[in-house]
């Protein structure tokens, strides 16, 4: 099984695992909040675990192109830290929705990336 995992989506670095970890945080903090607004429903949360299914997708497809081009696992952790911004902001902002305080410096990296990106991200 473990052969089969390194081949679909490469070495278990660092930046996998803490993707992974932000992941799994985020689920579990969109339904706290879904719970919280009482708009939890069977739905919302397949439809959450779908979504971060997906992303794995996304990585997989990733490492597969890096073993095209030949390089080691850099289109990988690229979508990986995109993913790890990404989650992070949603995070940040789910936390700041269920009204518990986010030190400054938390917050601002939410407008920066806001910022950065040159778009709004979408509030869940």
């Amino acid at each position: 099984m473990d052969q089969y995992l390194q081949y679909i989506f490469g070495d278990n670095n660092i930046v996998f695992q803490v993707l992974l970890y932000f992941l799994g945080v985020n689920y579990l903090l969109q339904l706290f909040l879904a719970i919280y607004r009482k708009k939890i429903s069977y739905q919302f949360a397949i439809h959450a675990f779908l979504k971060k299914l997906a992303i794995f997708l996304v990585i997989a497809v990733a490492h597969q192109t890096d073993r095209v081009i030949g390089d080691e696992n850099m289109v990988r952790d690229g979508a990986a830290f995109f993913y790890l911004a990404n989650e992070l902001l949603t995070m940040i902002e789910t936390l700041m929705q269920l009204g518990i305080k986010i030190p400054k410096v938390l917050k601002n990296l939410v407008e920066v990336f806001k910022t950065n990106a040159g778009e709004n991200h979408e509030k869940k």
